[in-house]
């Protein structure tokens, strides 16, 4: 089963919160209901793959200022039927970075989230996101703007519209205190968050 990876994953991740492990028992009622969840095409909602990428010090995180939703947001996007999430990711956070030496930190799951989408062109539907801690390897490494953003900057500390605008800034606050607790961390064992 295409989808057993996934959820094996899944099966595996210790929420961080309350909110973590109604989202988790919701993804996984999601994913064993809808064979198609990899593709567009799932008229309720689809899988994404996002991540919360650092520098090389690990000090800064990356985000780019959507170009659709116009809002600061970590980098990621859709599927698009590729059931290997760990691929999806990557190959999301390199094509709107433009960073060729990101690495996993960790193959575990940093963060989860169910987002409402809802733009002028398409009709609601949510996102059932999978984010990963990504960090460049290679210092010269530069970012580059992808169509799909209108910005890109490297922050050390949440931009205002992250924290108080959308239905989805309680779960980029929680990305944002995992990598306070991961920075904090890393010097002793360099393991995700608890």
């Amino acid at each position: 089963m295409h989808r057993r990876p996934i959820l094996q994953l899944l099966n595996t991740y210790e929420p961080y919160d309350s909110d973590e492990v109604s989202l988790k028992e919701k993804i996984i009622n999601f994913i064993t209901y809808h064979p198609d969840c990899f593709e567009r095409t799932c008229r309720e909602g689809h899988i994404t793959a996002s991540a919360w990428i650092t520098n090389a010090m690990g000090d800064r995180f990356l985000m780019t200022l959507h170009k659709k939703l116009k809002l600061w947001l970590p980098l990621g996007g859709h599927a698009d039927g590729d059931c290997d999430i760990h691929r999806a990711a990557l190959k999301e956070a390199r094509e709107e970075s433009g960073l060729k030496s990101l690495a996993f930190v960790s193959k575990d799951i940093f963060d989860i989230c169910i987002a409402d989408y809802i733009t002028p062109t398409e009709p609601f539907h949510q996102h059932y996101d999978f984010n990963f801690l990504l960090q460049i390897r290679d210092r010269n490494d530069q970012i580059k703007i992808s169509e799909e953003s209108i910005d890109l900057q490297w922050f050390s500390e949440l931009p205002e519209s992250a924290r108080t605008i959308g239905n989805i800034n309680e779960n980029i606050n929680r990305l944002y205190t995992k990598w306070k607790r991961w920075m904090a961390g890393k010097a002793k064992n360099g393991k995700l968050p608890k």
